[in-house]
């Protein structure tokens, strides 16, 4: 059966309580007990407004009986529940347990048990006995069966059946989906807040969510573990009508510039040269490629030199040497080995200048190089990449290593191999 992974909580989770009267070792004496007997002095402070009464209970070896009390509820703030257990008989193991209820005695849930701890202390002649208790919620699980009414042609066309709890303590309306065989639909519902009332609401759809059958029982939630069963009814449509359903298309060009407004409109173009990539528009530099260093191993604090080389026309080719311009832009990025620069969190990116002492020749004539200076803090392996832009920095072209550069695309096995230790 699958259900939501998400536990239940309780309105407030009650923590912690403390039996102390002790403070870190210090000894604290009963001055008014019995030779022989010790006392047992129970606060508890209450973080859920749903506790109405906490009994507590002290047994072992050296009880006839186990020891019962109400514990006195202040009402604050804060809340507390204190108590105390006099004239104890000196032993070790003594069980203090807890059980908080909802209501008083004679209320509507006087009996259910909302939370539970225990522990064991040692009570010494003499001396007021410390410890702690983790107060936990109490759950149970219930065996659930829906029946569908016997023989009804809409059964075959029930695709999935869902249950939704409601009641006291629940804070939110969990759904658990139950497992459709003949003409009912089963499954445990499991960890539900134990209540006197917890109301469960079944619903069957078919394949298009049309509502085929429902039906709603209120039953309680022991710890011990319950069976339910709700029998539903045909609430499908009459035969021979339509449900129609509807919503209004919203154009949204919040975060684009080009492309589809998501309703079959348009958030704009490009400009001649750019395309639209993602409601963007993309202006892509004609090549560029990461140029050094390929492989290096360099020590944390180290500030390395890395190169990157772009053509574009009418930029780059002006000249031989490196010709600025202020819409081509320049970084050199360092990320996570084997990442994608362009959608990993793991990527750097570092400005980078015009490199002073470049004069392009042959084949790189009409191409300029681009430095950047970087300080290595960070001890690992890393990919190195450059990434340059045409227009100002609005859109950006990534490029590695390869004898293509950015021409086939980028690929993380060509990009710079960067080790620092």
């Amino acid at each position: 059966m699958k259900h939501f992974a998400k536990p239940f909580v309780l309105a407030a989770l009650l923590v912690t309580a403390a039996f102390a009267s002790a403070c870190g070792d210090e000894v604290v004496v009963c001055e008014n007990c019995q030779p022989g007997t010790g006392l047992v002095k129970v606060e508890l402070g209450l973080t859920s407004a749903d506790i109405l009464r906490v009994v507590a209970t002290v047994s072992g070896a050296g009880l006839t009986t186990p020891v019962v009390q109400d514990l006195a509820i202040n009402a604050g703030p804060p809340r507390t529940a204190t108590g105390s257990f006099a004239d104890v008989p000196e032993a070790t193991n003594y069980t203090v347990a807890l059980e908080a209820f909802p209501a008083l005695v004679g209320g509507a849930e006087d009996t259910v048990v909302i939370y539970r701890g225990s522990t064991t202390v040692d009570v010494e002649d003499g001396l007021t006995a410390t410890a702690n208790v983790t107060m936990n919620p109490v759950y149970g699980d219930v065996t659930f069966t829906a029946t569908f009414p016997a023989g009804d042609p809409d059964i075959a066309d029930v695709s999935y059946v869902q249950v939704t709890v409601t009641g006291n303590r629940i804070t939110h309306d969990p759904v658990f989906y139950l497992t459709v065989a003949g003409e009912s639909a089963t499954g445990t519902i499991d960890n539900i807040p134990v209540g006197a009332t917890r109301t469960f609401t079944v619903q069957a759809y078919d394949a298009s969510d049309v509502k085929l059958f429902e039906g709603t029982g209120v039953h309680g939630v022991t710890e011990g573990g319950d069976s339910v069963t709700v029998p539903l009814a045909n609430v499908s449509p009459a035969a021979g009508s339509i449900n129609v359903t509807g919503s209004f298309c919203e154009p949204d060009c919040s975060a684009a510039e080009c492309g589809d407004d998501g309703c079959g409109g348009s958030c704009g173009g490009c400009k001649a040269g750019a395309t639209c990539v993602s409601g963007l528009c993309n202006t892509p530099v004609n090549w560029c490629r990461y140029q050094f260093p390929n492989l290096l191993t360099a020590t944390s604090g180290d500030t390395v030199t890395f190169y990157g080389r772009v053509y574009h026309a009418g930029i780059t080719d002006i000249s031989t040497g490196v010709d600025v311009s202020p819409l081509l832009k320049a970084q050199v990025g360092l990320g996570g080995d084997g990442t994608d620069p362009v959608t990993h969190a793991s990527w750097n990116w570092y400005d980078a200048g015009a490199n002073s002492g470049w004069v392009g020749t042959g084949p790189d004539a009409n191409n300029d190089e681009y430095q950047a200076a970087v300080q290595l803090n960070t001890v690992g392996s890393f990919d190195a990449a450059y990434r340059f832009s045409v227009d100002g920095g609005h859109s950006w072209t990534y490029c590695d290593g390869g004898d293509e550069g950015s021409s086939n695309g980028y690929s993380a096995t060509n990009a710079g191999n960067i080790t620092v230790k």
